[in-house]
Formats: structure tokens, sequence, C-alpha cells
């Protein structure tokens, strides 16, 4: 098949997450990590690919649900967990050609925890949104956060910027669809040429305006946090400050957030921002 993209376009296409629509998360045994918010995977899909049903969709393969590790209590099993699995294939339209992506996704039905047993009823809910996860990251879909470059601080900060840019020009994201080249009429004998209408002459760009520091900040350069806070939102400040500080700000004794604010060489507007954040989930200090 050829394709006049390249092999690529579409991971190319896909691999950058907004950090708007991503969570950090935490797990007992000390694992944690960056998840993306699964209606935003298919808005983005959508975007590539058409309507869910039209352009892509999910079929059930197999749905299961396999027995677990033993249900202990007062040193008596009284039972066994359940998994519940889905498994999946992926369909999508690309071009001319039609594409599908096997994939499982798999939750626990019913298991234990601290509160003793449960039974979780949104079990294969959770188990399809997986699957579909699993897939679309096989197309490249969030390919930053599967590889990890979501650990690096840095970047996050990079895409904040790119994202927060894009919403006030109001851009897209790039290129969905591969176009096949149109072919060009044979000229017409004897016809008279038409001639092209004028265009209007584009509007002048208007430099992009500094921001002005605040008079009562530090006049030194502001660091990387700073910068990649400037005209956030409170939902961007929230995902910002939960990376530089490598834990949810749930986690985070609130006294030393704010000796962590106040050792860092912010705007003033910055610490308001985040300020206004604290205080939205209680988290403010006396």
């Amino acid at each position: 098949m050829a394709m006049t993209q390249g092999n690529t376009a579409l991971w190319d296409a896909v691999e950058k997450t907004d950090p708007a629509h991503t969570k950090t998360f935490s797990r007992p045994g000390g694992f944690s990590g960056t998840a993306i918010n699964a209606t935003w995977l298919a808005k983005r899909a959508t975007e590539k690919f058409g309507p869910y049903g039209i352009g892509w969709g999910v079929e059930i393969v197999e749905e299961q649900y396999q027995q677990g590790g033993p249900i202990v209590l007062g040193g008596e099993v009284k039972g066994h967990q359940i998994v519940h699995i889905y498994r999946i294939k992926l369909w999508y339209k690309w071009g001319k050609e039609r594409g599908a992506v096997p994939s499982l996704g798999q939750t626990t039905f019913v298991g234990i925890n601290r509160n003793g047993v449960f039974t979780d009823e949104e079990a294969p809910k959770k188990s399809l949104t997986d699957a579909i996860t699993k897939a679309l990251s096989m197309l490249g879909f969030g390919a930053d956060v599967h590889m990890g470059m979501f650990d690096d601080n840095k970047y996050v900060s990079d895409r904040m910027r790119e994202e927060h840019q894009k919403k006030m020009t109001g851009q897209q994201g790039g290129p969905a669809q591969p176009q096949p080249v149109p072919q060009s009429a044979p000229p017409q004998q004897n016809a008279p040429q038409a001639q092209p209408a004028p265009q209007p002459a584009p509007p002048p760009q208007q430099p992009p305006q500094q921001p002005q520091p605040s008079p009562l900040a530090s006049q030194e350069a502001l660091n990387e946090l700073s910068q990649a806070m400037s005209g956030m939102k409170p939902g961007e400040v929230k995902n910002i400050l939960q990376h530089w500080l490598n834990k949810p700000v749930q986690d985070v004794p609130a006294e030393q957030i704010y000796q962590w604010i106040n050792s860092n060489p912010l705007t003033i507007e910055d610490v308001q921002a985040i300020k206004a954040y604290l205080k939205s989930i209680g988290r403010e200090v006396a």
C-alpha cells in the first residue's frame, strides 16, 4: 500500500497529549503514573477518523469473568477474586484503507481492599475503556505519556505552553486523513483563460505581547516553572504543580506547599493563581 504521507503520518499527528486532560495517580506499592482522559482520546480519534460508528468503532470479540486469588477473612478462605476481561477489535478508516487493532482490557470485578470485600458493578465499562485506550496507543494516541515523557517536568511545561498558545490563537491539531492527489483537467482549446480573482491582503501580523513583570515580583529571571504557569487556568495550575511536586497535591502538606512557593522566584500573579487553587480545594493555610 502506498502511503502518501509516510508510515508515521497518523502517529505524528496524535502522539502529543494535552496536559490539561491528564491526571497523576498512585497505587499501593509505590506505583505512580499519568492517566489520559478517555473521553478526550475518543474526541481525538473522531477528529482523525470521523464519528464513532462511521469512521471508527469497537467490536467485542470475547468477554470473560476469570477467577483470581483467594479472599481470606479471619484466616479462612471465603472465596476468590474475580477479574472481568474484554477482548476487542478496534477498527478505523484511514484514507481508503480500513485497519483494525486487537486489544484487551481488564478490571477487578470482585476483590478485597482495606474496607473489606467489594463488587465493582462498573467493571465492564472500565475494562472496555482500558481496552480502547490500549488499542489507540498502538496507533500513537497519547504516545508521549506511554513513552514516559511526562516524567520530565520540562517536557510537561513545554506542552502546557504549546496548548495554551493553540487555545489563544484558535489552532487545531495536525493533518488528519491522507488526501488523494487531484488530477489536473486537460486544457480546453480556444477557451479564454480565467483570470484569478484578486486576493485580499492579509491583515498585518501583530507582534506577540510580552508579559510585563509585576512591580512587586523579583527582578531576577523567572525559572521554568514560572514561565510555564504564565496565563495558566486553575486546572492547568494544578497539573503543573503536581508534576513539579512529583506527587498529587492532595498528598503534600499545605505548609510544605506554601514553603515551596515562598522559596521560588514566582510572579505575584503566579502566586495568587496557586493560592486561589489551593483555597478552592480546602488547602489554604491561615
